[in-house]
């Protein structure tokens, strides 16, 4: 079992068909210090087919049957996601904006430095945010407390759309999922009890 000291802010689990792998990415807050923390998780493939080598008796997965890596970030952020080039994207929440950053391929579980931010790409949206990447990692999501939800490709960070979806006055946007092909988006608010269904394309 991993035990995490830090607040959890943010989690988000990416699946590699290819690879039949699992990597779960969790947002820790730093009490200490006015940043962000990644802890990263890869579950292995084989799991699924030999569990009890990597479950102990009370169904816990034992430590040694999770990979982890760690890595500190230079801004306290709000959600993050990361991408299969080791990119991460950040959404800020002390300014508006989002922060892009690089990390390396070691491990960097003993002693992390901390990470800076290589490009800021403004938000253009009010309020504390979150991010969803669609299950192909080509279209992230960015939702806020404006109720303003805004696509973009993941690669260029181009904004492919934009939606005023919820209002501001009950709570913007509360949560944001893509349809497996990609075609669909839900979305919920916050406070009006109201879901929203998107259809879109990117042409």
């Amino acid at each position: 079992m991993q035990a995490l000291a830090d607040e959890v802010l943010d989690l988000s689990v990416v699946s590699d068909l290819k690879d039949d792998s699992v990597e779960v990415v969790a947002l820790l807050n730093v009490a200490e210090v006015q940043r962000a923390r990644l802890a990263i998780f890869c579950l292995p493939s084989a799991l699924t087919t030999d569990n009890d080598k990597y479950v102990n008796e009370q169904g816990m997965l034992n430590a040694s049957a999770i990979k982890k890596e760690q890595y500190d970030l230079d801004h306290p952020l709000s959600s993050a996601v990361r991408l299969k080039d080791s990119i991460v994207y950040g959404y800020c929440n002390c300014a508006p904006f989002i922060c892009k950053y690089h990390l390396p391929e070691k491990n960097m579980l003993a002693g992390p430095s901390v990470f800076l931010s290589e490009k800021r790409i403004p938000s253009n949206q009010f309020g504390s945010g979150f991010f969803c990447l669609s299950p192909n990692r080509r279209w992230l999501a960015s939702a806020a407390k404006d109720g303003v939800l805004v696509i973009y490709h993941s690669l260029t960070m181009d904004i492919l759309a934009r939606k005023h979806c919820h209002s501001y006055q009950g709570g913007g946007i509360r949560s944001v999922v893509f349809s497996l092909d990609g075609k669909f988006i839900l979305v919920t608010g916050e406070n009006d009890g109201a879901l929203v269904c998107l259809k879109w394309k990117y042409v």
